[in-house]
């Protein structure tokens, strides 16, 4: 059970890795200047320069990739480009929004989908089974 539980976890850690990792260098791969994009084409070297700056962008790669790791793991996210405030208290700002519609949605779930699944499992290829599987891969699909 040990070893069953070490897999998972090594395993759960190289997906977290790599879609870090991807994520990260989507960022690098968008063509033209990482600064430029966020300050537009209207900016002054110097206004590049000092953003570049400030966001470790002069930086080799690796040293990025290390930066843009250590600060996710502590939860500091960065600054939202437009409107130059935290990420994570933009994220705060909407939790409770977040956490009522998922809870609301799997009251729903719970509530409509099992009575609806069981009534269709005991009368199999009826309309209702029919009915039921529809709407099952519609509200999944959205």
């Amino acid at each position: 059970m040990i070893v069953y539980l070490a897999k998972r976890l090594g395993l759960a850690v190289a997906v977290l890795l790599t879609a870090v990792l991807v994520l990260f260098s989507l960022l690098h791969f968008i063509p033209g200047d990482p600064a430029t994009i966020a300050l537009g084409p209207r900016a002054t070297p110097e206004a590049i320069a000092r953003y570049a700056a400030k966001m470790h962008l002069d930086e080799p790669l690796w040293m990025q990739f290390l930066i843009y790791v250590q600060n996710a793991a502590v939860g500091d996210l960065g600054v939202d480009v437009f409107s130059d405030r935290s990420v994570t208290a933009i994220i705060g700002e909407r939790i409770g929004f977040t956490l009522a519609l998922v809870s609301t949605s799997l009251c729903w779930a719970v509530l409509l989908g099992i009575p609806l699944g069981c009534f269709a499992a005991v009368r199999p290829n009826s309309l209702l089974d029919r009915i039921t599987g529809v709407l099952s891969v519609g509200t999944i699909a959205i």
